[in-house]
């Protein structure tokens, strides 16, 4: 699915216009610790529309980008997707099984998922990339919502 195709579907062909999130130094610690990385872009887009917020993000598998799509509502994952996935093992993180544990997810007090996210054998570091993202976007939507 492309990420125009994924914006339509969440926003029902109505897309918003297109904002930014800046990692600046009030928030650089915060997504350093979620991500357990910098961010590759000094800057995340993301399209709102009431309490809905999508985000399309990319972080790396093993060797390559994973280009994904979440759609916080509430300070939870309404939707997710992997829009574009260029690694050789790892793809299963793109099936509705796995998919499925990330949807009506939420963060703690302590900053972990609420539910647990299974892994998959061969996927590691996909899922763990997908679980940061998961995290990462709950963050976003919080500080935009403030």
């Amino acid at each position: 699915m492309s990420p125009e195709d994924f914006l339509k579907q969440t926003f029902a062909g109505d897309v918003p216009k297109k904002k930014l999130f800046f990692i600046n130094d009030s928030n650089s610690e915060d997504v350093e610790r979620i991500l357990e990385d910098t961010y590759h872009m000094p800057y995340i887009k993301y399209w709102k529309k009431d309490n809905k917020i999508a985000f399309i993000l990319e972080q790396i598998g093993k060797h390559e980008f994973i280009t994904t799509g979440f759609v916080v509502q509430d300070n939870k994952i309404f939707d997710a997707k992997v829009l574009v996935y260029r690694e050789k093992y790892g793809w299963e993180i793109k099936y509705e099984n796995f998919l499925r544990q990330i949807r009506n997810n939420s963060v703690t007090s302590s900053g972990k998922l609420q539910s647990p996210i299974g892994n998959i054998s061969g996927a590691t570091l996909s899922v763990n990339a997908m679980k940061r993202l998961t995290k990462f976007s709950i963050f976003m939507y919080s500080s935009i919502m403030k």
